[in-house]
């Protein structure tokens, strides 16, 4: 049994975004957040971080972890980096559109570029059906390859 073309849409656009677009992300992050120090500024921010009412215990671990363990950007899912950026020193800049929108297709800037992976990661994720127009397939697309950060 094969796959539709609408499936086979989702599922490369899928991978687009949980490969090559949360990596961009992570590099963004650690150019920002040095892994060297990010231990450090993780404790500085821990008060901010530990009372953000939509923290879960399991990001919190993550964020956290045992004292024999290192925490390393690597463990980080594409959510918990954004979050990270917009309530670490120095916080980014949410886009025009806010963190919780597709930002407007002229807006390049590095809040929206974020904004933009989050908003089609999400839509990704909390997909009900798993498919994706072929109209749909190539704005997505085009929208993700823009992406500067």
């Amino acid at each position: 049994m094969g796959i539709t073309e609408e499936e086979s849409n989702f599922l490369k656009f899928y991978f687009l975004n949980l490969k090559i677009a949360s990596k961009a992300v992570r590099v963004y992050f650690d150019s920002v957040h040095p892994p060297a120090g990010l231990a450090g500024e993780l404790t500085k921010g821990s008060v901010t971080l530990k009372g953000l009412r939509f923290m879960t215990k399991l990001q919190l671990n993550i964020l956290y972890p045992n004292p024999c363990q290192t925490v390393t950007s690597a463990e980080f899912d594409t959510t918990l980096i954004v979050c990270l950026l917009r309530n670490l020193s120095p916080r980014e800049s949410a886009p025009i559109t806010g963190w919780d929108n597709l930002p407007h297709p002229n807006d390049n800037s590095t809040g929206a570029d974020l904004a933009r992976v989050k908003w089609y990661r999400n839509q990704s994720v909390h997909s009900k059906d798993g498919i994706l127009s072929s109209t749909d397939f190539n704005q997505w697309w085009g929208d993700l390859e823009g992406v500067s950060i």
